[in-house]
């Protein structure tokens, strides 16, 4: 995000491909998310495709660190040009997504939520210089190459039923490659599970 709001609508990125040999990285257009003063770039980071146990072929070797390589170009007003890269001058902090996988989902602590973390104004007085990463990798950096994954539709539910356990069933009348929102109202610490099947 920059200022808190997202470049494009991609996601699960960076996309699927053999680690040992190809790395993809996606290319933003930000200008229109900038401001004079203050701005903030932030990144969410998770286990993804690389730390993901059903990953074929399996990813021997390869050690299930968080690791984030960026470049930000400016062209100034002035004709002149600034970099700026990933480096130690980066902050960090534990988010409330514990845990993220392509094929196991998601597990998170709203509790651990810190609105406005990617804002101008945020005070990040506990949070940690990012680590340099000093493995050597032989992977090469090469631009995405295939579609994004977008959402491209949202479905409304076409029918809401009780199960005998008492677990609420919401059927979107078709199968779908997507994910449920919903709004609850309960008490601080209670779990809600959200599983997705189809019929």
């Amino acid at each position: 995000t920059v200022n808190g709001k997202r470049p494009d609508m991609r996601e699960f990125a960076p996309e699927h491909t053999s680690y040992k040999g190809l790395l993809c990285f996606q290319t933003y257009d930000l200008t229109a998310l900038l401001h004079i003063g203050e701005n903030v770039l932030g990144m969410e980071v998770g286990d993804g495709w690389y730390c993901c146990p059903q990953t074929q072929p399996p990813i021997d070797g390869l050690q299930p660190d968080h690791t984030v390589l960026f470049q930000l170009e400016i062209e100034n007003a002035d004709g002149t040009h600034t970099r700026i890269c990933s480096d130690e001058g980066v902050l960090t902090h534990e988010s409330a997504v514990r845990a993220s996988d392509i094929f196991d989902g998601e597990l998170y602590d709203a509790r651990l939520a810190l609105p406005g973390w990617d804002m101008p104004g945020f005070t990040a007085a506990d949070w940690l210089p990012a680590v340099k990463d000093t493995k050597q990798s032989d992977s090469v950096l090469y631009p995405q190459f295939d579609d994004p994954v977008i959402c491209v539709k949202e479905l409304p539910a076409q029918g809401v039923y009780t199960s005998p356990k008492g677990e609420t069933i919401v059927d979107f009348g078709q199968v779908v490659a997507g994910r449920a929102r919903v709004t609850v109202d309960l008490p601080t610490g209670a779990a809600v599970t959200l599983e997705h099947f189809e019929a």
